[in-house]
């Protein structure tokens, strides 16, 4: 299928009256837009943004973080995993995949926890 997690992402976020300015269909505009701070440490909901093949091929993946997985990875709610949304375990440093940072809304910075309900 076609890549589209940066789209799923950008989606659930603007729903969410979120702004996404400077998101894109591309996985690691997330990690570049205006609209976002990179935070030191993972926060449920926050924004994961990979990057894939080599980290300056400028091709990634993107989703939400959703906790700790096994050793090296964390576990990701996203779109195009596997072509579903569903969670996936993925690597934070793995030879062809790893983790640039994460990532969260400026309008939302101050938040510790997204609202989920």
């Amino acid at each position: 299928g076609e890549p589209w997690c940066a789209i799923f992402a950008g989606a659930m976020l603007r729903k969410a009256g979120v702004d996404i300015t400077g998101c894109n269909a591309m996985a690691e505009s997330f990690a570049s837009a205006p609209s976002m701070t990179k935070i030191g440490e993972p926060r449920v909901g926050c924004i994961a943004v990979f990057w894939r093949g080599t980290k300056s091929s400028g091709t990634g993946h993107v989703g939400f973080y959703v906790g700790d997985a096994s050793a090296g990875h964390i576990n990701v709610l996203g779109g195009n995993e596997n072509d579903q949304v569903m969670i996936e375990a993925i690597p934070i440093a793995g030879a062809s995949m790893g983790l640039l940072g994460y990532y969260w809304p400026i309008a939302a910075a101050a938040t510790s926890e997204p609202k989920l309900s």
